[in-house]
């Protein structure tokens, strides 16, 4: 039973964002599915991972703006690394971006259909999600190749990691001053 003094909030905040520099930090490459609502929460727990799928279900936003409050969960920190200021826009207004939205300001990492999600997970066995996720490096390892070579043949704007900068441009820090995956 709460008793009015914060520490139940404290705690709760506590717990979450340090699950979330937990995410942001993790070794090994995270795959976030963000078919469906991800809003406040959903949006610090996918924004870490390394590949965030996006699909014609997901709806993204920051809506605790809509009352008042301000983005947390890292929310402040990817909008404020978007192009322009549609970040700004997205932190005051609490509006829904969609799927492809997502793709385009690079809160998404790939796009599926939602049908091939179903699809993997039909048998719901772990071997469904590693094809999958085998398949999604693939992917983009085979995009980030051809975008090098679209742009100058040369490959070099590919970084060591074989990560494109365009594609990193806005997860180059993280808040506490570490780099980011």
């Amino acid at each position: 039973m709460p008793n009015g003094d914060g520490s139940a909030a404290r705690d709760f905040f506590r717990v979450e964002y340090r699950m979330n520099h937990a995410l942001f930090t993790y070794a090994k490459p995270i795959v976030a599915f963000m078919d469906g609502i991800t809003m406040g929460g959903g949006v610090g727990i996918s924004q870490p991972a390394k590949f965030r799928v996006a699909t014609e279900n997901t709806k993204l936003a920051m809506p605790e703006t809509g009352i008042g409050l301000f983005p947390d969960v890292g929310g402040g920190w990817y909008l404020s690394r978007l192009p322009g200021r549609i970040g700004q826009y997205l932190a005051l207004t609490g509006h829904r971006l969609d799927g492809a939205e997502c793709l385009a300001l690079g809160l998404a990492s790939h796009y599926l259909h939602a049908d091939a999600l179903e699809a993997e997970h039909r048998d719901d066995d772990l071997a469904g999600a590693g094809q999958l996720l085998r398949a999604l490096v693939r992917i983009h390892l085979e995009t980030l190749v051809r975008r090098s070579n679209d742009r100058n043949g040369s490959g070099s704007d590919l970084q060591r990691d074989g990560r494109s900068p365009r594609v990193d441009a806005s997860r180059q820090e993280h808040p506490d001053g570490s780099a980011a995956a």
